[in-house]
Order: C-alpha cells, then structure tokens, then sequence
C-alpha cells in the first residue's frame, strides 16, 4: 500500500507542473509538459523515497538541536540539487548543450532551487507526521494489549479469590447437614462434586454462557434446598434467549448466595428468592430479590462479602461503565445486574 500513497501524494505536484509548463512556455505541447512533469516531479518523489529514510534513522529531537536543523539544511541542498539537475539533463539531450552551462545560463535557478528546499521541507514534514502517526498508533496497541492482559490477569487473580470462599461455604453447609440428616448428606456430596468441577475450573475464561451459570446457580439451590428443604423458596424466570448471552463467572450465583445468607438462613420460617433474566434494550438484566427484612443498602453493600465485591470489580473489569449492580433494600432486598449483550443468539444457541 505504501507506493499508492507515495504516487497519490505526488499526483497533485505533477497535475500543477503540467499545467505550469503549458502556461508560460508557449511553444510547450501537452506531451512536452507531461513528460517535463514526469522527469521533474518523478525526480522529487524519487528523492522523496531517501527522504522518508532519513527521518527513520534521524527522529523528531524532544528539544531544540541545533544539529538535527543542519544536517537537514544540509541534505535539503542535495535535495534541491538533485532535484534541478535532471530537468537541465533534459535540455542537455534536447539542445546538446552541457547541463552546467544551462544552469550558469538559466535566470530561475535560484528559485528552482528554493523550491527544492520548499519540497524537500514539505516531504520531510510528511514523513515525520506519517511516522509519529504510526508511532501514536503502535503506542495506542501496545497500551490496549497490556490494558487486556491487566484486565486477564485482574480476572484471574479476582476468580482465585473467589473459587476458595464458594468452597468455603459449601463444606460449611455440607458439614451441618452431616449432623443433621446423613442420607441427605450423601446426595449433597455428589451435588457438591458437581459444583466444585464448575467453581475449580482452572481455564481463563473471563466469561462463560448464562446458561452455564445458571446451571451451576440450580445445582447451589438443590445443594442449599438439601439443608433448608421448603424453607427455602425459589421462582425462576429465565428467558431461553438470554441463556446465549456471555457472562462474568459466578456473576448469578453470588446474588442468590447473598439472598440465601440474609432472607433465608436468618428466619426459621425461610422465605422466597426470585430470579428474572432478560434481554432488554442491548443488555442482559439479572434480577434477584427475596422476600426477607430488608436492609439498608449503604449497609450491606460494603459488606455484602467476597462474592458480591468481586462481582463488581470484575464488571467494572471487563465492561467499565457499561455494567453495574444496583441493591435496593426496601421490601425485601433486590440485586438488579446489567451486562452489556455481544453475543448474538442463534439456533445452534437456543
């Protein structure tokens, strides 16, 4: 692509050439002035390639250096010499006349050479804007791949935090039904088997399918429901569309593990969760609310634990300001997660 832009450059310098030599030479025909453009501007472009070179090996100074303005001065000459010699080579073939006599001759070779230095400072201020362009853009790459792998590595270290407090509260439970009912005990250790192969999984995926998490979301309840039986009461709606969606992992099951802790194992007579999921305006919305005491949101949110935490940071992590949760504790107390949709549902999906 690089000589497309070189010849597109140059096409306007040329067009104004030939037009030049048909005004002011008379005797000049159009094939006379588009092959006096071709030599003339040819030859530009041509030095124009050394140019670029050059401001490769010689970058922009931070400060004023008197040395990086002289070896340009300096190269800007040559440039302007080479770029008058091979219109009088022209009229040397031409007239038969030596090229250095055409020049001692000529009455414009001091503007010809002024206008080489103006190319020569025209193509030079092309080559370092094209370059800091580029430089601008490696720098805009290089900052966003080490702002994923930040984020990779944040997730990561967020997800290990997390995979040990889930284990945590899941022996805790299992270990008070084992003193309470040991055949139920027996059925939630298979449950917990199957749990653990979600939680303790050890890929870096930052997401996973809702429908995953939903999965391992029921098999918590039925872990859950083995020790609370009908005092825990649950109501899904789910919508078959939104099971596509990508999520954060333990993103739902932290929400309903908070309903659990706070409206369900406080109260002897348990209560009901409900769970909604949907697909609203370009966003994935997650709603779980218990029928509990409620709180006061500035209460609980700065100590809701680990999984509820982790869940922000990790949205914020992964969508910024596109994702949240917002808590409402009057009536019950309500999680409401939105999380930006890029995936597309499809059949293969539904």
């Amino acid at each position: 692509m690089w000589p497309l832009w070189v010849v597109a450059a140059w096409i306007p310098f040329y067009a104004l050439w030939v037009l030049f030599i048909l005004t002011y030479e008379e005797s000049a025909t159009l094939s006379d002035a588009l092959w006096s453009g071709f030599i003339t501007i040819g030859s530009a472009a041509t030095l124009g390639l050394g140019v670029w070179w050059l401001t490769g090996r010689l970058p922009w100074p931070e400060g004023t250096t008197p040395r990086f303005y002289l070896i340009h001065l300096a190269v800007g000459l040559f440039y302007a010499v080479g770029w008058v010699a091979p219109g009088y080579a022209l009229g040397w073939f031409e007239t038969g006349i030596n090229p250095l006599q055409l020049m001692r001759q000529s009455t414009v070779i001091g503007w010809q050479v002024l206008t080489g230095l103006w190319l020569y400072g025209f193509v030079a201020g092309f080559s370092y804007t094209l370059r800091t362009r580029r430089r601008l853009r490696e720098q805009e790459r290089i900052a966003a791949r080490a702002e994923a792998l930040a984020l990779r590595a944040q997730v990561t270290a967020l997800r290990a935090q997390l995979n040990p407090h889930f284990l945590f509260n899941a022996l805790h439970s299992l270990t008070t039904l084992i003193q309470d009912d040991p055949v139920a005990a027996q059925r939630a250790v298979d449950k917990l088997g199957e749990l653990l192969r979600y939680a303790l999984d050890e890929s870096d995926d930052e997401e996973v399918l809702l429908r995953e998490e939903w999965a391992f979301t029921q098999s918590y309840l039925e872990l859950e429901r083995l020790r609370y039986e009908d005092r825990l009461r649950v109501d899904a709606w789910v919508d078959k569309a939104a099971l596509a969606i990508s999520i954060p992992p333990f993103s739902l099951q932290p929400l309903v593990e908070n309903a659990v802790r706070h409206a369900i194992a406080v109260r002897p007579e348990g209560g009901r969760i409900e769970i909604d999921a949907r697909v609203s305006n370009g966003n994935l919305e997650i709603t779980v609310q218990d029928d509990g005491p409620g709180a006061d949101v500035e209460d609980v949110a700065p100590a809701s634990g680990l999984g509820l935490r982790s869940l922000r940071e990790r949205l914020a992590a992964l969508y910024g300001d596109r994702a949240g949760i917002a808590l409402h504790g009057d009536g019950g107390f309500r999680a409401h997660m939105v999380i930006p949709v890029h995936r597309v549902p499809n059949s293969g999906d539904a």
